[in-house]
C-alpha cells in the first residue's frame, strides 16, 4: 500500500496527486502491479489530506493500514494548522478510511512499528516546532 503525500514544495491545491491511496498487488503468476485505489482529494473530509513526513504501519490485530503524524503545507483536515493530529486507518477490502481517533504528539519524519503484544503502533523521534523529537510514543 502506498498513501501519495503532498509534494515538499507544492501545496498540491488541486489534489490531483496528493493524498492518493495506492494498492501493490502479486497475482498468481507473480506477476506485480499499482492499482490507485482512491484519488487524491483536498475536500473530502472521511480520509485523510495528502501530507509529508508522515509514517505508515500494518496493524496485523485488528487489520488495516494505520497514517500517523504528519504535516502540510495546505493544512490537515483534523485541526487547525499544518500539523497532522488524528490516526487514520485504511481497509484495503473496502477501499476506505476511517478516523482512529487522536495520534501520538505531533510531529513529522518519526519512525513507527506496530507491536502486536500492546496492539499499538509505536512512535520515535522525528521533528516538532521547535527542533528535533527524541521522545518515545507507543504502546510498549
Amino acid at each position: 500500500m502506498l498513501y501519495s503525500s503532498t509534494p515538499l514544495r507544492s501545496a498540491c491545491g488541486d489534489g490531483a496527486t496528493c493524498g492518493a491511496t495506492w494498492q501493490f498487488a502479486i497475482g498468481a503468476d507473480g506477476t506485480s502491479s499499482w492499482t490507485q485505489a482512491l484519488p487524491g482529494t483536498t475536500t473530502d473530509a472521511t480520509r485523510p489530506r495528502g501530507r509529508f513526513g508522515d509514517a505508515l504501519v500494518f496493524d496485523d490485530t485488528a487489520g488495516g493500514v494505520l497514517l500517523l503524524e504528519g504535516t502540510s503545507f495546505a493544512g490537515c483536515n483534523e485541526g487547525a494548522g499544518s500539523s497532522c493530529t488524528r490516526t487514520w486507518r485504511y481497509d484495503a477490502s473496502t477501499a476506505t478510511w476511517s478516523d482512529d481517533g487522536p495520534a501520538p504528539p505531533s510531529r513529522a519524519f518519526g519512525a513507527a512499528a506496530f507491536d502486536r503484544a500492546s496492539r499499538a503502533p509505536v512512535l520515535i523521534g522525528g521533528f516538532v516546532d521547535g527542533g528535533n523529537c527524541n521522545e518515545f510514543a507507543g504502546g510498549l
